[in-house]
């Protein structure tokens, strides 16, 4: 029987780091959306083996630095949607934050780490998850993970009341990651090897005996 190797992995990973607003605010409060996040990923090569399962695995942080007008001020964010494949949802995720501070006086606060691993067995399609998920992630194209409101292009929205200048970006270590596990495709046994090359080798030995009975025979 052919000897399988051990399961192995081939990860995607995209990473985001993006200035939503830098400046002075021109209204307060200023409000502002968050757009979506999303990357393009390969789809599993088949050719490698039989995939096992598949993860994907998001994290996500949006960081406010500020400083207060002369009369204090504050500074909220709220992050809600969907996670996609495609336009495929899956599942979602949100949260919030908010801080403030006196007259003339910094502020800041951090969404933390927004985070959500999800793995997915073939098997499961059609019963825990939409079956178009696993069909895109096995199809001959290139798709888009994404996290927020597909129909809107937002994630969320972020807002500075009473606020003299403000600082506000995705952190640098933001990410989604696609892993595929999959079990590599049969590789012969050394015994296989050697029963081809004796084959090989009796149809040489053949081939030039041939050849010497018809040089022969003219």
């Amino acid at each position: 029987m052919p000897a399988l190797s051990n399961a192995a992995l081939v990860v995607q990973s995209e990473n985001f780091d993006t200035t939503l607003f830098n400046g002075t605010p021109g209204s307060s409060p200023f409000v502002q959306n968050v757009n979506n996040v999303s990357a393009v990923f390969n789809p599993f090569d088949s050719g490698l083996g039989t995939l096992n399962s598949f993860t994907i695995a998001w994290s996500y942080t949006l960081t406010t630095n500020a400083t207060t007008g002369a009369s204090g001020g504050s500074i909220g964010a709220s992050l809600s949607g969907s996670y996609s494949v495609d336009t495929f949802g899956y599942n979602g995720n949100g949260g919030g934050f908010g801080g403030g501070n006196g007259p003339n006086s910094p502020v800041s606060a951090s969404t933390g780490n927004l985070a959500q691993s999800i793995t997915f067995l073939p098997a499961d399609a059609g019963v825990s998850y939409d079956p178009a998920i696993l069909a895109t992630i096995t199809g001959g194209s290139p798709f888009t993970l994404t996290w927020g409101d597909l129909g809107t292009g937002f994630l969320g929205t972020f807002s500075l009341s009473g606020i003299s200048t403000a600082l506000v970006t995705i952190d640098p270590g933001s990410s989604v990651t696609l892993t595929y596990d999959y079990s590599p495709s049969a590789i012969p046994e050394p015994s296989t090897y050697l029963a081809i090359a004796g084959f090989t080798m009796i149809g040489a030995v053949l081939y030039i005996r041939r050849r010497k009975q018809h040089a022969k025979a003219d």
